[in-house]
């Protein structure tokens, strides 16, 4: 079975940016909203992002049940433990009160950073949160030292397409993804 189509999206190597040191924290209202212009978004959403506990799996594995994620073999306790027990840094959940509204991670191998599962619940959408997610996720990944970054996006999300057309990564057209497992 052969299994989804995926873009593949790069960011110019950051040593390569005229841009300074990418921020270690942002707030929702310093967010430019693309979707509709150049205006901010308002200062006044509550949400907290920080590092997944292993008590929030679960959680996490609703929030992408509940926001029609594409499902993954990896998807399960199991895979999410392990992931938070090699990096605990990696998991990146935003609140909105005592609720998870969105997840991220931010994959290091040494080599390049990866951004998986951007994921942001339906209530909680085109209001920036994708955005503060990944913006916290590329400041992790440089903190760590990655120079390159990639992200793994389902062809066949309109939404999550379009997400990261209006971003400021490329999408590279040139490779081919191939995975086992």
């Amino acid at each position: 079975m052969i299994g989804p189509a995926v873009l593949v999206m790069s960011t110019i190597p950051m040593a390569m940016t005229t841009k300074a040191a990418l921020p270690t924290a942002i707030s929702a209202g310093s967010l430019v909203n693309r979707s509709r212009g150049c205006e901010p978004y308002p200062p006044s959403m509550g949400w907290t992002l920080r590092s997944a506990q292993p008590e929030d799996v679960g959680s996490v594995l609703q929030l992408w049940g509940a926001s029609d994620v594409e499902p993954t073999h990896t998807d399960d306790v199991e895979s999410l433990g392990r992931l938070i027990a090699r990096d605990p840094s990696a998991l990146i959940v935003a609140e909105d009160g005592s609720r998870l509204v969105g997840s991220v991670i931010a994959g290091w191998d040494g080599w390049r950073g990866s951004i998986y599962r951007l994921v942001v619940a339906p209530s909680h959408r085109r209001r920036g949160l994708g955005h503060r997610l990944l913006a916290e996720a590329e400041s992790r990944l440089a903190a760590a030292g990655a120079l390159r970054l990639q992200a793994i996006v389902v062809e066949t999300e309109p939404m999550a397409v379009g997400f990261w057309q209006r971003s400021d990564w490329n999408q590279q057209v040139d490779r081919l993804r191939f995975v086992k497992g």
